[in-house]
C-alpha cells in the first residue's frame, strides 16, 4: 500500500508558498495617491452585448494635463474615436452627463 505523506506534505508546502507570495505582494505593494491614476473611466455605454463605448480621463504623468478620449471596446480590439484636451468647462460639462459645448 503506497504512502501519500510526501505528496500530501509537498502540496501543502507548495500551497502555502503561493499563500506567502501573494500575502508578501499585497502586504508591499507600491500604491500612489487614489487620486493619482493615470487613467480613470468617466463613462461607459454598452452598444451591443460584447460592444461598449467609454469615455476616459488621461492624466499625463508628472503634469497637471488632462485628456478625454471616447472609444470603442469590442473583445478584438479598442478603437479610438474621439481625443480632446481637458478644460474646466470641458469637464464640468462631461461629469454632469451633458453634451459638450464645442460639440
Amino acid at each position: 500500500m503506497p504512502s501519500f505523506t510526501p505528496a500530501l506534505m509537498l502540496l501543502v508546502l507548495l500551497l502555502a508558498a503561493a499563500w506567502c507570495v501573494k500575502w508578501l505582494r499585497q502586504r508591499y505593494a507600491i500604491a500612489g495617491a487614489p487620486d493619482a491614476q493615470a487613467i480613470k473611466v468617466i463613462s461607459s455605454l454598452a452598444v451591443g452585448p460584447q460592444q461598449r463605448v467609454m469615455v476616459l480621463e488621461l492624466t499625463e504623468p508628472g503634469s497637471q494635463a488632462r485628456h478625454l478620449l471616447t472609444v470603442g471596446v469590442t473583445p478584438g480590439q479598442i478603437t479610438t474615436l474621439h481625443s480632446t484636451p481637458v478644460n474646466a468647462a470641458t469637464y464640468a460639462s462631461v461629469a454632469a452627463g451633458k453634451a459638450s459645448p464645442a460639440a
